[in-house]
Parts: C-alpha cells; sequence; structure tokens
C-alpha cells in the first residue's frame, strides 16, 4: 500500500475531532502570553504571582476573542439557546437543586484535596493557597450564574442536576448522567 492509500484511509477511519478552540484564540493567547513574558523579563518580575497574571494575560484574549470574534456563545452545540429566556422563577427550584449537586462536587473535590495533606506542603501550597481564597469566591458567584444560565439552557437537567436530585431525594434521576457528571468533574 503506497503512503496517500495509508493517509486517505487513515483519514476515513479515525478522523479527528474538531477543535475546541479556533486559531484565532490560540494565538490571540499565545500573543498574551508573549507580551506578558517580555514585561515580566523587562521589569523582572517572576514567582508564583507574575505566573498567575500569566494565565490572565492567555486567558482574557482567548476568551475576548472567543466571544467577539468566534462567537462561540451562539453555537448550537453549547445547549443554550438565548432566544428562549425563560422567568427566574420558573427555573428557580431547577437552579437550586442544580447548585446542590455542584456544591456537593466541589465538597468531593475539596474532601480529596483535604484528605491528601501533601498538597499542602512543597510545590502544591500556592496552588492550595489559591484554591481557597478562589472557593469562596466561585461559591457565591455560582449562584447568580447557575439562577441566569438555567434560563437559556435547551436541557438544564444536566449531571450537576440529577446529582443535586438525587442528594435531595427527588425523583427522575438517572444514574448515567450522575456517573457522566463525574467522570467529567473527575
Amino acid at each position: 500500500m503506497d503512503h496517500d492509500a495509508q493517509l486517505a484511509g487513515t483519514a476515513e477511519t479515525d478522523p479527528r475531532p474538531r477543535s475546541a478552540v479556533s486559531h484565532g484564540a490560540g494565538l490571540s493567547g499565545l500573543v498574551g502570553v508573549l507580551v506578558w513574558i517580555g514585561f515580566a523579563r523587562h521589569y523582572g518580575m517572576d514567582g508564583p504571582y507574575s505566573a498567575l497574571v500569566n494565565v490572565v494575560a492567555c486567558g482574557l484574549p482567548m476568551i475576548a476573542w472567543s466571544l467577539l470574534i468566534d462567537k462561540v456563545h451562539r453555537n448550537p452545540s453549547t445547549g443554550i439557546d438565548w432566544s428562549a429566556a425563560g422567568l427566574w422563577r420558573e427555573t428557580l427550584d431547577l437552579s437550586l437543586t442544580k447548585l446542590a449537586g455542584l456544591w456537593a462536587t466541589w465538597a468531593g473535590i475539596a474532601v480529596i484535596y483535604g484528605a491528601g495533606r501533601f498538597y499542602w506542603e512543597g510545590n502544591f501550597a500556592f496552588a492550595m493557597w489559591c484554591f481557597t481564597n478562589a472557593a469562596p469566591i466561585l461559591f457565591v458567584a455560582s449562584i447568580p450564574y447557575v439562577l441566569w444560565i438555567d434560563r437559556y439552557l435547551v436541557e438544564p437537567r444536566d449531571g450537576a442536576w440529577h446529582l443535586g436530585a438525587w442528594l435531595t431525594g427527588q425523583a427522575g434521576v438517572d444514574r448515567e448522567a450522575i456517573y457522566g457528571h463525574l467522570r467529567a468533574w473527575g
């Protein structure tokens, strides 16, 4: 079999998945990183706080590109229908159940990190400091976010909802959705 036939066969049997981000988003993140590295080197900045700023310098341009240029939030594959806004009162019970599942997931992750005390020393210490300071902010911010986004979701009963429904003893729980949710967070 010649080389072209092998390539053609590979392309048909093992197609590569479409990337989650466009080339423009990736390149804008790279430009943000390079600009920050140049700035940090010029002013002699280093250490863990400089690394956190580098993450922001990479992430913000990527988010801006994805929202303003690629308009990823309008993609039907997101499961969001921006034209179908329901009233928040209509989705309140659903959102509270989802928050219970989401917070239980985060609590499980916290227990795992808390049980592994080696995470709290050495190279991991700064990351754990970041997590413990970000956790209360994420906890509070998750409330308005979930209340808001559930109004637009095509199928708001996702894995977090099923986990919350299971924890609160509600009917209609899909165990496979819970397993999928836990695998995704794992």
